[in-house]
């Protein structure tokens, strides 16, 4: 199923807006914020007050999903986490963590760089994921995504090409917990 599509496509819109804000001079610090997502079973600290997008619940190919999104900005820097969940039929994860990269890529004009096959481990959960880098002419991006059952997380870190910070970064990625039960059904 090409269920990807229409989401990554709505997703790489946001991305699209977040590159003319990374066009935009350095803004000063701000306060660090962590979210929590109640539908999403994550949290994540950003190093800059973030934005939360939800969209309404979209049936592709069978498929309903549902995404929600935090973005951030800060000195030339972007800071996205993403949820999606889907119902009605059961997502492949390889597949599913492929496509969500060669869909950014693709949106946001770049070239990928290097893909490696990750996983997230708690006491908890072990779900695998995906890790990758790309780049444009002026900003380079890094990103996870991560595949439990229908559930399917993302983190991604962008900067313009100078203003990157590898502290901020790792920083940034570490303080992602997924703190997601099994569900019926979930398989690797």
């Amino acid at each position: 199923m090409n269920h990807q599509k229409p989401r990554s496509l709505r997703m790489l819109h946001r991305f699209s807006l977040l590159l003319i804000v990374l066009a935009a001079p350095p803004v000063l610090y701000a306060q660090a914020s962590k979210i929590t997502s109640t539908e999403g079973g994550y949290s994540a600290t950003f190093p800059a007050a973030a934005t939360r997008e939800t969209e309404p619940p979209k049936t592709v190919n069978g498929l309903t999903y549902s995404v929600e999104t935090y973005t951030a900005t800060l000195q030339g820097q972007m800071f996205v986490t993403v949820y999606t969940s889907y119902q009605g039929g059961t997502v492949n994860t390889e597949k599913e963590l492929q496509a969500n990269v060669d869909n950014f890529v693709k949106g946001v004009g770049a070239t990928g760089t290097a893909t490696k096959s990750i996983q997230y481990s708690s006491p908890w959960n072990t779900i695998p994921g995906i890790e990758f880098t790309c780049e444009t002419d002026q900003i380079t991006f890094h990103g996870k995504f991560f595949v439990g059952g229908n559930d399917v997380w993302g983190i991604v870190y962008g900067a313009r090409k100078g203003s990157e910070s590898d502290a901020t970064k790792q920083e940034f990625f570490r303080s992602l917990e997924i703190n997601r039960s099994p569900k019926k059904g979930d398989h690797g």
